[in-house]
């Protein structure tokens, strides 16, 4: 017997925390493209050069998705009836059979299916769990398995043995298990008022706190916006003086997936009408293509470390940081100046009491050449 849940590879990807939520969506078709394209705006980096997206619902749950029934339980009370270690099985299948995706840390040093680093360490680490089939004695489960977003099949043994053999690194949350299961008729329009206010924020570097959000209790010592770009300058120049160190190469598959993401945004508002400047189009993809290119480098240098190659992407990002800058501030000028007079239901796509909501107007402001001090 065997059962499996829909799943499609994530329009995002780079961590577990939203590509496995938006693999669910996407296995649903693209009634959620707006809502994606309404967020996942703002980037932030932090002391440890970690880049990402930054959302409210962007942590270790999904609490926040409008798509998603959300169940965070604690294993002790999942596995309450279960005396042996076998018993998280049994609970998984049982949580499948009625519509649920589980979604929990464990150690992966006892995945075949994990990286090589992986296994040679006792480390937590994130799986979606979508699928089972008893006759093989196996799950079907989602992760980055080496750098790429994939599913594959995962023997109960190995599973309970990452599960009775606890992690001793990123261990944050290990006790938690989550379930989520697709809410039905669920539909959200595109934001154009939240996606003007995200862009504002990220050319200003400021915090986007979507304004009734905590989180600028966990954001303190974190840099957001155009600003990441000197602490990817840092980073860089760090790699340079210390050629011993490791890239960590997610940062440049963050920034290029940023990027994609703001391609098709552009591409959903210029379809939509909401955008009409083809400007604008042509230059976000060449930001994209030159993303890649960054991040393709960065592979070659793990490979080969050949400083020259930190030392180009080094030159290159200052400039790459002040074209993008250019290009949303005219992008914002311009979406604001169309759009200055469009009935608001035809933005938001709903029906809330627009007072209360942002307010988008024709900018009076004259957007200033971004210049990046040295």
């Amino acid at each position: 017997m065997k059962k499996l849940l829909p799943v499609s590879l994530p329009l995002i990807s780079s961590y577990p925390y939203y590509a496995g939520p938006l693999a669910i969506l996407a296995s649903r078709g693209n009634h959620y493209i707006p809502w994606v394209l309404s967020n996942f705006i703002q980037l932030s980096i932090d002391n440890d050069y970690k880049l990402d997206f930054f959302q409210p619902w962007i942590t270790w749950k999904p609490y926040e998705c409008p798509f998603l029934d959300v169940q965070i339980i604690n294993r002790d009370v999942f596995l309450r009836q279960q005396e042996q270690p076998s018993g998280i099985v049994e609970e998984i299948i049982n949580a499948i059979d009625r519509g649920y995706y589980v979604y929990l840390k464990v150690n992966h040093r006892y995945l075949s299916i994990s990286s090589n680093w992986y296994q040679q360490i006792d480390n937590a680490h994130e799986l979606l769990i979508y699928g089972y089939c008893k006759v093989s004695e196996s799950f079907q489960v989602a992760d980055n398995f080496g750098g790429k977003y994939d599913f594959k099949s995962c023997p109960f043994d190995e599973f309970i043995q990452s599960c009775t053999f606890s992690p001793s690194f990123n261990i944050d949350h290990y006790n938690k298990i989550i379930l989520m299961k697709p809410l039905e008729n669920v539909f959200l329009g595109f934001d154009l008022l939240r996606v003007i206010d995200s862009l504002r924020d990220y050319i200003e570097s400021r915090i986007t706190e979507i304004r009734n959000d905590l989180s600028i209790n966990w954001a303190r010592n974190i840099v957001v916006g155009i600003r990441i770009y000197q602490k990817i300058e840092e980073y860089l120049e760090s790699l340079i003086e210390q050629p011993d160190k490791k890239l960590d190469h997610r940062i440049f598959h963050v920034l290029w997936e940023h990027k994609c993401c703001m391609t098709r945004r552009i591409e959903y508002m210029r379809g939509n009408g909401l955008l009409t400047d083809d400007t604008i189009l042509i230059q976000q993809k060449e930001l994209e293509t030159k993303a890649l290119l960054f991040r393709n480098r960065a592979l070659k240098y793990i490979v080969t470390k050949d400083v020259q190659i930190i030392q180009k992407i080094h030159k290159e990002i200052n400039p790459f940081a002040i074209q993008e800058a250019n290009l949303i501030s005219h992008m914002i000028e311009h979406i604001c100046d169309i759009n200055s007079k469009t009935n608001y239901e035809h933005i938001l796509g709903t029906d809330l009491n627009y007072n209360s909501c942002w307010f988008l107007a024709k900018s009076r402001e004259t957007w200033r050449k971004v210049e990046f001090p040295r």
